[in-house]
């Protein structure tokens, strides 16, 4: 029996049927033929909940670079020209960094998938340059943005060396 047919039995099986007969209201629990040799928990127990699905990043939007990558490894520098201070952090790593005015940092080695979050402690939109500059080397610079509907907050490098922005 496919899940779905087990399923719509559980609920009959469970379903109460409630009727009023001359104002008096009488309760029968509905029990199929088949399976009725099933206990409810046994029923229960094999019910799975439908899967959801979330469609990819790439299926949502295209990418705004790709870097090529070998061994899945790349090295980002990352560069400041907001203006201000920027604070990031890499999914996986213990601590966030800070990225002064008109700094640059290289992140070496990070193995692909990568997220990166950032933002301004100011909170103002940061617009969002990607440069894959050579082989295993991709340039992200950081500037201030004009509006709040273009702010970009995270990067994601795909295995494949695709790179989103959110």
């Amino acid at each position: 029996m496919n899940s779905f047919n087990r399923t719509l039995l559980a609920g009959v099986l469970i379903m109460n049927a409630a009727v009023v007969l001359d104002n008096t209201l009488v309760t029968a629990e509905v029990v199929p033929k088949s399976d009725a040799g099933l206990s409810r928990e046994q029923l229960l127990e094999d019910m799975e909940p439908a899967p959801s699905v979330t469609p990819s990043v790439e299926q949502l939007q295209p990418a705004v670079t790709t870097v090529s990558m070998p061994d899945a490894l790349v090295n980002i520098t990352m560069i400041n020209q907001t203006g201000t201070k920027v604070t990031y952090g890499v999914l996986g790593r213990d601590r966030q960094l800070n990225l002064e005015v008109d700094q640059s940092q290289v992140l070496n080695n990070l193995e692909a998938p990568i997220h990166i979050s950032f933002y301004r402690p100011d909170r103002g939109p940061i617009k969002v340059i990607t440069r894959a500059t050579s082989v295993g080397e991709l340039q992200v610079v950081l500037q201030r943005g004009t509006d709040f509907n273009t702010d970009k907050s995270a990067l994601s490098i795909q295995e494949t060396g695709q790179v989103f922005l959110n």
